[in-house]
């Protein structure tokens, strides 16, 4: 479990963000920018409104995204052990 630390909920209680989370390498970052990039030249408009918040229903790799188990565990830093992904509960 990547909980975060108490410097990192100080800095979210402060300033309502967190970073730097080491959460993927340089070259998964990477492939993960190109599929959104695509996903802007190819679709466009599907990530503006509410599509920005629901692009894990259109590419597998930004599913993969919002199921990794860092992500996870540092939002559950932030809001507890329920976290509902568009009509899917992840529990820990």
């Amino acid at each position: 479990m990547t909980n975060l630390s108490a410097n990192q909920l100080k800095q979210y209680e402060d300033e309502g963000f967190v970073s730097p989370i080491d959460i993927f390498s340089k070259e998964k970052a990477k492939k993960i920018r190109n599929e959104i990039e695509l996903i802007e030249k190819k679709m466009l408009g599907e990530l503006e409104k509410s599509g920005r918040y629901n692009a894990h229903l259109i590419s597998p790799l930004l599913d993969e995204v919002t199921h990794n188990p860092k992500i996870l565990d540092a939002v559950h830093s932030l809001i507890g052990e329920n976290i509902l992904g568009y009509s899917k509960l992840y529990r820990n």
